[in-house]
C-alpha cells in the first residue's frame, strides 16, 4: 500500500474522531482494532458528506469521470505522487458507502501504525492550551492587552 494512501486514512481516521480531545483514542491494536477502526472511517465518511451537503451527490459518477481522466493518477502533481486513483475508487464503497469488499486496497494495520507512531509523537494537548508557537505574533490593542 502506498505511503500516500496510509497518510490519507490515518488522517481521515483522526477526523473521524472529532470529540473533546480526551476522548480521542491514541492507540489502536493493529490487528484487534480493525473494525472499530472500519467504523471510525465510515462515520467519518458520512460526516464528511452530511458538512459539505454532497448527500445527494453522485460521488459515483465523478470518481467515474475521474478515473478516466489521464491526469487523475496524479502523476503530474507532487502531492500525490504514487497515489493511485484505482485504490480510492476501491475504497470508496468500502468506507463511504458501508459495502463489504472481498480486497480491500486500503492495509489497515499500515493505516493503524502510521496513526500510532504519528499521535505518539505528538504532545499532551493539555500543554498546547496557551502555548505559542515559535514565530507567532502577539496583537495588543492601545492598553498594551
Amino acid at each position: 500500500m502506498e505511503l500516500v494512501l496510509i497518510k490519507m486514512f490515518a488522517t481521515a481516521l483522526a477526523f473521524s474522531q472529532v470529540t473533546p480531545p480526551a476522548s480521542i483514542k491514541t492507540q489502536f491494536d493493529p490487528v484487534h482494532d480493525q473494525d472499530q477502526v472500519v467504523e471510525l472511517l465510515r462515520g467519518g465518511c458520512a460526516q464528511m458528506l452530511r458538512a459539505f451537503d454532497i448527500e445527494d451527490l453522485n460521488l459515483d459518477d465523478l470518481i467515474a469521470t475521474a478515473m478516466d481522466d489521464a491526469d487523475a493518477s496524479g502523476s503530474g502533481h507532487a502531492m500525490l505522487r504514487g497515489l493511485d486513483i484505482r485504490d480510492l475508487h476501491s475504497a470508496y464503497p468500502h468506507f463511504c458507502k458501508n459495502e463489504t469488499i472481498t480486497k480491500s486496497p486500503v492495509d489497515l494495520s499500515a493505516v493503524i501504525e502510521f496513526y500510532n507512531r504519528t499521535l505518539a509523537e505528538l504532545p499532551e494537548h493539555g500543554r498546547l492550551k496557551g502555548m505559542t508557537l515559535p514565530g507567532a505574533s502577539v496583537l495588543l490593542n492601545s492598553k498594551g492587552t
